[in-house]
């Protein structure tokens, strides 16, 4: 059960290894099934979804409420990584598709998170500075040493 960003949530995590077992399932690597059911209340408005997976560690390495924190933990990466360059890089409004610049471009965008977050400065905030003096940018990277 959970309380956060004005809504209310409970979710039940279920594990099953009965499918491996009888051989009805025969996929290299897979140890146990998941249904993860999920029951929100926001703004008075009643939400259920249900989420089947798949994992490849074993009952003995991850019971149903580690396998539940990990779910939750990986938020932690689309909020820090992906929420970050979307909203702030413009990342998937981004028209560059083709060859191989769309790699430099992501590089480039991952390296200026990088960058703000050594120096403690939001991502927005220095790429906009650096926008308007590319000679500081050259030397917080040590191309320039002026």
């Amino acid at each position: 059960m959970e309380k956060s960003r004005g809504r209310f949530e409970v979710r039940t995590l279920t594990t099953t290894t009965s499918l491996i077992d009888d051989g009805y399932l025969n996929w290299p690597g897979v140890k146990q099934l998941l249904r993860l059911e999920r029951h929100t209340v926001e703004k008075g408005k009643v939400r259920e979804s249900v989420t089947y997976g798949i994992t490849s560690l074993s009952r003995e390495r991850a019971d149903s409420a580690f396998l539940l924190k990990c779910g939750r933990g990986r938020w932690h990466i689309e909020n820090r990584c992906f929420y970050v360059l979307d909203t702030s890089l413009g990342e998937d409004a981004s028209r560059i598709r083709s060859g191989r610049s769309a790699h430099a471009v992501s590089a480039v965008r991952h390296a200026a998170i990088n960058l703000a977050r050594r120096l403690g400065r939001a991502v927005r905030e220095l790429c906009e500075q650096h926008a308007v003096k590319p000679g500081l940018l050259l030397k917080r990277l040590c191309i320039l040493k002026r």
